[in-house]
């Protein structure tokens, strides 16, 4: 509209916007309305440019800062044109943030993306792209997180190019005046664009508990304070009110500045004004410590960044976690305790309400039972420090508000305490533990556009001493596990690893592929595993492997008195009650599950001893199963009687355990197969899937497979590293010259051994070093006998032969040359800032005029503090006068 009346404001927005300005628009296109209610806000200073509106709003109570609202220019034809108008688009933003000093922000429709995720197809514009991501760095712009919609326009058209184009950027300090404030998306009701909802009001304060800081332990009289048991007053009294404290010392600082000037200040009055001055050091200090220790970055020490970066970061982990709306069912609930009461029903019926088991197994006759009767020992104070020390330092405490970095301050005051509460579990006197089993259930969106409960991640923060009664346990039972988990589960075991499960699968997948029969792999999601498995089955399968009755009975208590409840924007919720399912968080958890789900191994493996399943290779043997947690991976048959069967294991295995296969979220891969196989695997109900596929984030197929994952498991005798660690070719160089290629890439260990056939394969006149090392490789063979043991792969890089991901870089810079230079610039003394500016020199990436040049910018290409020599790094530190 290139006019616009006050009726039309008044008829679109409502009686209470009575004042506007706008910008008229070219056509169909662009214009921008600025209205606001002149009782509770003003608007003054408007500058018009030509794709924006600018003006300062100042409110009652807050402080004036700008708003610049923006539309940009309609798109030509030539794609030349729209880059350049789009470049000076930018270049106007620019300027009009050079004229704003105050807090700025600026809003509306930019037409630009920031990242390749801002649009749903690979079609970007990254010339565009990265002039867009400079604009806001140069003044330092931060988006405002827009929560709950990952785009705002779309072409209307199937498929639809979906794109966030829409966005709200503003400076640090204007953020630091409203780091409250909301940014959501409305219904795109009669336009291909979203409207953008802000909301700037202050956030109702929650509740705040007890919360254990860790600079506490800096402070003087902290232990002192920590014996006598009076940490809430004392935190009162020598860390409150931190920031009034700082402007108290600020202004009477500034009144003595001022006095100064005038006359001499009486002794008491100058020693007060230096004590004001390094108690202001102090509080400013802890001011910074405490920022960081609640922005979560646990990478950065104090001194590292400022504390606006601090207060950045936990406004903006605030507005990503904070939760403004839950859709349930056919509902959007907003107001806070409709979304409670929903949390509180949905937890109550995953948690708090136990389904009932149909039957049971006889786990007789899958499980051989150990003597584990060494279990139900006395605890001791070491075992118990010992868990002390294994648990995360700074993890989020649960409701008690206490870390693990508290206990290791102050184990010699609360020693006894933990061992009496240990003693009185010992003797099984659990009655009122439920006091120290309680937790907080907090939700983490999983997914930027999260919008029901199942988008949540639920995090469980736990009772101390709940944590550390499950910690001993864990360490005790994790010295038996590896011996009593089969080879099949890798997960949550110490010494195994997530590769292992991989390559087991990977090796299985490549064999039945080449024998070109009608195989089936198929992949099972579990539903809700952790939280579904019923109690009776993990103490049955305890029973079974030896545990004595009082390590079951303390599993039992810990179970039968957890609560939890549900912390919905920092307010804790009425307690649910478990009564099934594994909580998060307890150290326990995932070795019961383990245990629990390793006994379907069991089964398939029962099946194929008893001949109700095939085989699945002739020559060789393949496992069954493959388990990581709730990954699980089986292969059978493509026949209708092994899908049969596979079906009712899974039934028989969920009705017992309570984890049921979801087969519509699980997926079947057929090897080989007809369409009579995928119409038997449809029986399922499951979907078909092709390779390649994902296995445990690793893409899944059969073609182009790496070396380790085809070689097979006997060694080649001239190239494999089976002497020692060495190979032939290394220590034979001249014999290994004599062995025809064919030959070398074919021979193996267990064939030269037939017969000594390896000497056939020397095809060359030896001379006096081949004689020798011919001589050399003739003792080897002679003493070599081939164990009949299974073969295990054996990791070169550590003294155990396990993987490690730390061996394994440091085993990427084997043979390199070192170089010591990084220590001058990331071990001095300087600050973290000048640390990274050092860095960038060093690697010539500051944006001098000679790197404007090679990267076609324009540029001044003479120093500009001199004006005599061409602006260059070295130039600048180095030479220039």
């Amino acid at each position: 509209m290139e006019l616009i009346y006050s009726a039309i404001v008044l008829d679109t927005l409502g009686s209470e916007f009575d004042d506007y300005t706008y910008l008229p628009a070219d056509g169909t296109r662009g214009g921008i309305l600025l209205a606001w209610k002149s009782r509770a806000v003003t608007i003054t200073d408007p500058m018009f440019t030509t794709n924006a509106i600018t003006a300062k709003v100042a409110t009652a109570t807050g402080t004036p800062w700008w708003l610049t609202v923006v539309y940009p220019p309609p798109p030509p034809p030539p794609p030349p044109q729209e880059d350049a108008d789009k470049v000076a688009f930018l270049q106007e933003l620019h300027d009009i943030q050079a004229a704003c000093p105050d807090p700025w922000m600026v809003c509306g429709d930019f037409n630009l993306i920031l990242r390749d995720d801002d649009k749903n197809t690979g079609t970007v514009n990254r010339r565009m792209m990265g002039k867009f991501r400079r604009l806001t760095n140069d003044p330092a712009l931060k988006e405002i997180y827009l929560s709950g919609r990952r785009y705002t326009w779309s072409n209307e058209q199937t498929p639809p190019t979906l794109v966030l184009l829409d966005r709200i950027l503003c400076t640090a300090d204007w953020e630091d005046a409203h780091s409250g404030c909301h940014l959501r998306c409305l219904a795109a009701v009669v336009s291909d664009h979203a409207p953008l909802l802000l909301d700037c009001s202050p956030t109702p304060t929650s509740h705040r508990r007890f919360h254990f800081e860790e600079y506490w332990l800096r402070l003087d009289g902290f232990h002192d304070v920590a014996t006598a048991a009076s940490l809430t007053s004392w935190r009162s009294r020598s860390t409150g009110n931190i920031k009034a404290k700082l402007a108290i010392s600020r202004e009477l600082i500034s009144r003595f500045d001022q006095a100064q000037e005038s006359r001499n200040l009486s002794p008491p009055e100058a020693w007060l004004r230096k004590q004001l001055k390094i108690s202001y050091l102090g509080l400013a200090s802890m001011e910074r410590t405490i920022a960081r220790q609640r922005s979560r970055i646990a990478n950065l020490k104090d001194g590292d960044a400022s504390i606006s970066f601090f207060h950045q970061q936990c406004s903006f982990r605030r507005q990503k976690n904070h939760i403004y709306s839950l859709a349930v069912d056919d509902r959007v609930l907003t107001d806070h305790t409709d979304m409670a009461k929903a949390a509180f029903a949905h937890f109550e019926a995953l948690l708090g309400t136990a389904t009932a088991r149909e039957h049971s197994l006889d786990l007789s006759q899958l499980i051989e039972p150990t003597d584990l009767a060494d279990h139900d020992a006395s605890f001791s104070a070491e075992e118990i420090w010992e868990a002390v020390k294994r648990l995360p330092a700074r993890k989020a405490p649960g409701p008690d508000g206490f870390t693990a970095e508290f206990l290791r301050a102050c184990w010699t005051t609360i020693r006894q305490d933990f061992l009496d509460v240990f003693q009185q579990l010992y003797d099984l006197r659990g009655r009122g533990f439920y006091k120290l089993n309680q937790a907080l259930l907090t939700l983490l969106p999983k997914k930027a556009d999260a919008q029901g409960l199942r988008d949540y991640r639920p995090i469980c923060l736990i009772h101390l001493v709940a944590k550390i009664f499950a910690k001993v346990l864990s360490i005790r039972l994790s010295a038996k596990l590896d011996n009593l988990v089969s080879r099949n589960q890798n997960a949550f075991i110490s010494g195994r690893s997530l590769h292992d499960n991989y390559v087991l699968v990977k090796q299985s997948l490549k064999l039945l592929h080449q024998l070109g029969a009608p195989r089936v792999m198929l992949m099972l999601d579990l539903t809700r595993a952790f939280d579904s498995l019923s109690w009776p089955f993990p103490f049955e399968v305890l029973r079974q492997y030896g545990f004595g009755s009082r390590f079951l009975e303390w599993r039992a208590i810990l179970l039968s008195s957890a609560s939890t409840r549900i912390l919905l924007n920092g307010e804790p919720g009425p307690p649910i009650w478990h009564r099934q399912g594994l909580r998060q968080g307890d150290s326990m958890s995932p070795q019961l599950f383990v245990l629990a789900v390793d006994t379907l191994g069991q089964l398939l493996r029962r099946a194929h001893s008893l001949g109700i399943l095939q085989p699945l290779y002739p020559r060789c043997h393949i496992p069954a199963i493959s388990l990581y947690a709730d990954d699980v991976m089986v292969f059978f048959h493509a026949t209708a009687d092994d899908t049969t069967v596979i079906r009712e294991i899974l039934a028989l295995f969920g009705r017992a355990s309570g984890l049921k296969v979801n087969f519509t979220k699980s997926s079947a891969t057929i090897l080989h197969g007809d369409q009579a196989a995928t119409e038997m695997i449809a029986h399922l109900g499951c979907p078909v899937a092709t390779l390649p596929i994902t296995y445990l984030g690793i893409p899944l197929s059969t073609r182009h497979p790496s070396a380790t994952q085809v070689q097979p498991m006997a060694a080649l005798l001239w190239e494999d590293r089976w002497i020692g660690g060495q190979s032939v070719c290394e220590l034979m160089p001249n014999l290994y010259g004599c062995i025809p290629k064919r030959r070398r890439t074919t021979r193996t260990v267990a064939d030269g051994l037939n017969g000594n056939s390896w000497a056939r394969d020397i095809q060359d006149n030896l001379g006096l070093h081949k004689i020798g090392q011919y001589l050399q490789l003739w003792q080897i063979m002679q003493r070599t006998e081939l164990s009949t043991t299974p073969d295990r792969l054996i990791w070169r890089w550590t003294a155990s032969g396990t993987y490690s991901a730390q061996s394994c870089y440091t085993a990427t810079f084997h043979g390199s040359t070192g170089c010591h230079s990084w220590k001058l610039i990331w071990k001095c003394w300087a600050p973290p800032r000048v640390k990274f500016f050092h860095w960038l020199a060093n690697q010539d990436r500051c944006w001098t005029a000679e790197r404007l040049a090679r990267h076609g910018l324009q540029h001044y290409p003479r120093c500009l503090l001199c004006d005599q020599q061409p602006e260059m790094m070295r130039h600048l530190l180095l030479e220039c006068p």
